[in-house]
Parts: structure tokens; sequence; C-alpha cells
């Protein structure tokens, strides 16, 4: 359940991040850019191809802006295996230094905030894994316990009756 709502929460950033910010798209196949439906071999081959326009010294302003706005996308995907909130962040710090000017700076803030939230989100669903953990840890622990506390009252009562059967000798012995 916790799993499905962060994935949930990734299509979301990925929808409005793909949907509502402004695009460029010369020179990087116009419409073309889909991933929702990349496998994981796509999204490594696309990131290696957006990163070699981005690092191109003679790459076009509009061109390598809307690479980063692409990496973004790809890093915050949730059919990525190597998802990374932390370089989506970068990579829209990148695009919107680029297009200064061209975008309203709430809605940049608005996005800074988003993905800050998700990554908070992953944080905090890493620290619930990690507590049921340990739960789960301490319901074994309780159960072993459990265990050794009847055997212990088991030898208890094996003892008081053998104490008894020895009273009951003694006084015959008297």
């Amino acid at each position: 359940m916790k799993f499905a709502s962060y994935s949930y929460l990734s299509v979301l950033l990925v929808f409005f991040l793909g949907g509502c910010l402004p695009q460029s798209t010369t020179g990087l196949g116009g419409n073309g850019f889909a991933p929702h439906k990349m496998t994981g071999a796509d999204f490594k081959a696309e990131t290696a191809r957006l990163n070699a326009i981005t690092e191109k010294a003679k790459t076009v302003p509009n061109e390598k802006a809307e690479a980063h706005r692409r990496l973004a996308i790809i890093y915050l995907s949730p059919g990525n295996p190597k998802q990374d909130q932390k370089k989506a962040l970068a990579e829209l710090g990148k695009y919107f230094s680029l297009n200064q000017g061209k975008l309203n700076r709430s809605s940049i803030a608005s996005w800074a905030k988003a993905i800050e939230s998700a990554k908070e989100f992953e944080q905090a669903r890493q620290k619930i894994s990690r507590l049921e953990k340990k739960n789960r840890n301490l319901g074994k622990t309780e159960a072993k316990l459990k265990e050794q506390n009847a055997k212990l009252k088991k030898t208890i009562e094996q003892l008081k009756d053998l104490d008894l059967s020895l009273e009951k000798k003694r006084k015959k012995l008297r």
C-alpha cells in the first residue's frame, strides 16, 4: 500500500512536470518523448543521450534546457529503476536557470517543493520499513521468550512436585 502511494505521487509529479511546464522541442525529436512507455534499458539509453546533449558546448540553449527538463522527468518517472529525486531537482534547477525570465517564479518554487516533499516521503517510507522490520523481529523474539517461559513454568511445577514428594518421604522417615 505504501509503495502504491509513492508511485502515485511520482506519476503525478511526472504528469505535471511533463504537461505544465513550457516545452521546447528543437532538435530533441519533437513529441516522441514518452517516459511512461520506456523500459529499464530505455531509461539508461535516454539518460545517456540527454546527458550528452547537455554537455555539448555548441548545444542550442533551448535544446539544452529541454534536455534538462526531460532528464528531470526521467529521474522522477515511476518506471525508472533508478529513480532519483535529488537528480531530478538538480536537473529542474538547471532547466529553470536556462529559462530565466520565461518562467513563473512561483511555479518554480512549487516544483522544487513538490520534489522535496517526494524526497521526504521516500525517507519516511524507508523509516517505516525499518521500523516494521524491527517490529517483526521483536515479534519473533517475543514468541521465543513465551516458549522459554512455558518451559520454565513446567520445570518449576516439576520441581514443586519433587519437593513435595521429598517432603513426604522425610515425614515417613521420622
